[in-house]
């Protein structure tokens, strides 16, 4: 994971930065957030040193703890030798520098998270057994990427504030990591909509430069659940759209007459009866409705609408093709 000792370095100057090398002669960069001159550690991950206080990190992390606790090479007498400690991480630069920002955030440290910051919690929380970092990602990640259909349909169905659609692929990968299972129906839904775009396969790209994508198991996973989606999608459209009246309608006539010609007609949107998302209302057909259909049609049709929704809810990790336990039923869900 990561290598304790002090390592000789020479300090240079290059470019009007504080730079040093290692043993192989790699440059390697001060960062410029987290460089503290009374630190107590280095952490060095690729080409960047973070120096900050190893109590710190050793309060939050048993891994770090016991990382620091191992004995360190002795120093060589005659050498320029490093201020404190290094230890080298695997990890990038920029994953690094959120997990600082969390466990020694600044005075002017606000809670509005990104992708990256939540991504770079998780995994490096869960790396190095920081339980409460961990909990507080996951916690935010469930708010939006939710079990509950009232709470789904309140973020009107989309990522949180700062991510874009695309995250739910690392999401998604998130999820698997901690064995998450409740964020993965809605994070697959997502990721299913990315599908049309090529996006899906070509992945997430990631700060470091590098690219994030799918386990193979879970990109034909997702293939999948597009194929049901539509197919769940196209059935509730016609169940909704079904030239049924209500049994208490008092105008049969008109009423058929207007669901032949309104629900029914040329004027239906093949798209839309294959869009990934099977959650949108049909509401929209019913614009003008209630001057055409008695009131008693009118309150059957937005009923069906609802309740088709809420039933797809309750039975969407099975149409996915996924499992999750506690899932909620139709009933608990609520919708506006």
């Amino acid at each position: 994971m990561s290598d304790l000792g002090t390592h000789p370095r020479k300090r240079s100057r290059q470019d009007g930065i504080n730079a040093s090398e290692d043993a192989e002669g790699v440059a390697r960069t001060r960062d410029e957030e987290f460089w503290f001159d009374d630190g107590s550690i280095i952490l060095i991950a690729r080409n960047v040193e973070f120096r900050v206080y190893k109590g710190l990190l050793a309060d939050h992390s048993p891994v770090f703890r016991d990382m620091f606790s191992l004995p360190q090479p002795p120093i060589s007498e005659g050498e320029l030798e490093t201020p404190c400690p290094v230890v080298h991480l695997s990890d990038s630069a920029e994953d690094v520098r959120c997990l600082l920002r969390v466990c020694m955030p600044k005075t002017d440290f606000k809670y509005d998270p990104t992708y990256e910051s939540i991504a770079s919690s998780i995994r490096l929380g869960h790396k190095y057994q920081i339980a409460t970092l961990v909990n507080h990602a996951v916690g935010y990640l469930k708010e939006y990427y939710t079990d509950d259909y009232g709470k789904w349909k309140s973020h009107k169905m989309g990522p949180p504030p700062r991510f874009q659609l695309v995250h739910a692929i690392g999401v998604v990968n998130l999820a698997r990591l901690i064995e998450c299972d409740s964020i993965l129906p809605t994070a697959i839904l997502h990721c299913c909509q990315l599908g049309a775009a090529g996006r899906l396969v070509s992945g997430l790209p990631r700060a470091d430069g590098t690219t994030e994508h799918l386990s193979a198991s879970d990109l034909a996973l997702c293939f999948s659940a597009i194929m049901h989606l539509a197919r769940a999608w196209v059935t509730i459209a016609l169940r909704v759209r079904a030239p049924t009246k209500s049994p208490s309608c008092y105008h049969p006539i008109q009423c058929m007459r207007t669901f032949a010609t309104r629900l029914n007609g040329p004027h239906i949107d093949e798209e839309k009866l294959c869009y990934p998302n099977p959650f949108y209302s049909f509401g929209y057909l019913f614009t003008g409705f209630s001057d055409s259909v008695c009131t008693s049609c009118y309150a059957m049709l937005c009923k069906r609408d609802v309740d088709e929704r809420k039933d797809l809810w309750a039975r969407l990790p099975a149409t996915l093709g996924l499992h999750v336990a506690g899932w909620p039923e139709a009933t608990a869900a609520t919708d506006s």
